[in-house]
């Protein structure tokens, strides 16, 4: 069985959110953010600059924490379900923009409960259909914040 040091994990996972969140906060400062510089609002960038801030120093808080602990090794067991999960997030991300928010979530959470073993799809797929459309009816209608739709079907 192979095995890898127990800090890799978290230091990977520490870092590449650090390196995302500097990455996205530097993004925040373009022209284009700095809609309502003339109103003295906060503007769109204020909030995820928040985030982000807080992102970046709970990952320093996080390689801090593996450090300080003992350096020991563990097993590689279900490296392929976690590389199987990330894909299908990362399709996820990109099948947004292709298909829409609310055809991407359903074939999303159909795809993960599949990666995970659980195939009662007389529930997978009624819970896909309703969290897909109460995220896009939470976002759409209440927060109005407007969603990526898909080119088949206008809601």
């Amino acid at each position: 069985m192979l095995e890898i040091s127990r800090r890799f994990g978290p230091l990977c996972v520490a870092f590449t959110l650090l390196a995302a969140a500097a990455l996205l906060f530097a993004d925040t400062f373009r022209d284009d953010y700095h809609l309502s510089r003339a109103g003295h609002a906060m503007g769109p960038a204020f909030f995820p600059r928040i985030v982000l801030a807080c992102i970046g120093v709970m990952s320093v808080f996080v390689v801090i924490e593996t450090l300080r602990q003992p350096a020991a090794r563990v097993a590689l067991v279900g490296l392929g379900r976690v590389i199987g999960l990330f894909s299908i997030a990362v399709a996820y991300g990109g099948a947004i923009t292709l298909i829409g928010f609310t055809l991407a979530s359903i074939i999303f959470v159909v795809a993960v409960a599949a990666a995970l073993g659980y195939r009662r799809w007389v529930v997978v797929i009624p819970v896909a259909v309703v969290y897909a459309f109460s995220v896009w009816l939470l976002f759409e209608k209440v927060l109005l914040i407007i969603l990526p739709s898909s080119p088949w079907f206008r809601f």
